[in-house]
């Protein structure tokens, strides 16, 4: 009896780690997490399905996506992991997240940020030249070096 019970213990043990992302909005807690999560907070999730829905949905989204990557961007207490999926969202959308490129190009000052700013800044075209240039007169390395790697992916 003991052996049967560890079995089914070890078997819902497994299902729960492996479950498909497609269950996700039929549990009331994911992974730890309430399902009250937004796209931009399953973004940055460390589950690769979950990312993946995330920014699939962000792509549906298009533009009406921006106005929760604004309030993100323009939140100082917005954690760190949302902001950078905030900038993520950004890459996503290409050229119709032109509207945030002074929200962008203000994260592109922060080392802790650069990496994300800059990929993004790439992506939403000519008008992005002037702030990339402009980042590699910053004393911080990692600025000056991801402003240079973008200006060459300039699209």
């Amino acid at each position: 009896m003991a052996a049967v019970l560890v079995v089914v213990a070890l078997a819902g043990g497994a299902f729960w780690y492996f479950k498909p992302a497609a269950l996700d909005p039929l549990l009331p807690i994911s992974l730890g997490k309430a399902s009250s999560e937004t796209w931009l907070d399953r973004l940055g999730s460390q589950n690769p399905r979950v990312a993946e829905a995330a920014e699939s949905e962000v792509k549906q989204l298009g533009a009406a996506a921006l106005t929760q990557v604004a309030a993100t961007l323009n939140d100082p207490k917005a954690p760190p992991e949302r902001r950078k999926a905030a900038l993520r969202a950004c890459v996503l959308l290409g050229p119709a997240a032109l509207p945030m490129l002074p929200q962008v190009a203000a994260h592109l000052k922060s080392p802790d940020y650069a990496a994300e700013a800059a990929l993004a800044l790439s992506v939403l075209g000519r008008e992005a030249f002037t702030p990339l240039v402009d980042a590699l007169k910053s004393p911080e390395a990692e600025v000056r070096k991801e402003a240079a790697r973008s200006i060459g992916k300039l699209e």
